[in-house]
């Protein structure tokens, strides 16, 4: 762990005390500044992930729409289709938001990793 040392030689002038000198170690390394990038680094996967989910089911429901009916035993719109395109639009629009979370969260964790 790298730490550096700064001096302090005015402790007590200004009460006419003696002239003393203070050795303060700062350390570089912040041990928020790590959890701090661990948080950022778990939500981009998570965000990511998120958004992998999302995309992918949205491009199954396009591509099968009934694996829905199939797979849950349940038809709301009786085979018309209305209920998979809403739940189309809805994961493209989670994956949007998703993949635009993750883009913020990449950078803000290239920033905090290059400083």
């Amino acid at each position: 762990m790298a730490s550096r040392i700064a001096y302090d030689a005015g402790i007590g002038l200004a009460s006419g005390c003696k002239h003393t000198s203070v050795a303060v170690v700062i350390s570089e390394e912040d041990p928020l500044d790590n959890s701090a990038k661990q948080i950022l680094e778990r939500r981009f996967w998570l965000e990511a992930c998120v958004a992998a989910i999302s995309g992918s089911l949205s491009l199954t429901t396009l591509l099968w729409p009934d694996w829905i009916e199939i797979v849950f035993g349940w038809d709301p719109d009786q085979h018309n289709g209305t209920m998979e395109l809403t739940i189309v639009a809805g994961l493209l629009l989670l994956t949007i938001v998703m993949l635009v979370a993750a883009r913020r969260s990449w950078r803000r964790l290239r920033l905090a990793v290059s400083t």
